[in-house]
């Protein structure tokens, strides 16, 4: 849970975003600051580094629940739109990426070659194909 008796106020922190944030044509509000080498939005406040997507969730929705993370529904990293942002399990947020193998290799229906992945076709080990 993010504390906001860090002696900015949900206001002043509204505020802090929404004066560092561009709105693109897709509604994303992309943060115009400093982003991390994988593409997350970052800043500090008082001292304190954080993830912006995450603040932007807690400040305009709700704290997130223990062993939840928060995924960009656009796939737009900048982004922390909260309208973007949904609160899910780091499975399903893997699966609806398209940039991990996890969520590309999920939505293939034919191997390299051209066969189904369904079947005769398909083996499957443990549940998994």
């Amino acid at each position: 849970m993010i504390k906001l008796s860090i002696t900015k106020t949900k206001n002043e922190i509204k505020k802090y975003i929404q004066d560092r944030i561009i709105i693109s044509k897709t509604g994303c509000w992309e943060w115009s600051k400093s982003l991390r080498k994988n593409g997350y939005a970052q800043t500090k406040i008082n001292g304190k580094d954080w993830r912006i997507h995450r603040l932007a969730y807690e400040i305009y929705k709700e704290k997130i629940p223990n062993g939840l993370c928060i995924d960009h529904l656009c796939s737009n990293r900048k982004c922390v739109n909260p309208d973007h942002l949904e609160a899910t399990i780091q499975r399903e947020n893997l699966m609806r990426s398209n940039l991990t193998l996890a969520g590309i290799n999920s939505r293939k229906i034919k191997c390299k070659y051209g066969h189904l992945l369904s079947g005769d076709n398909l083996y499957v080990y443990e549940g998994i194909r």
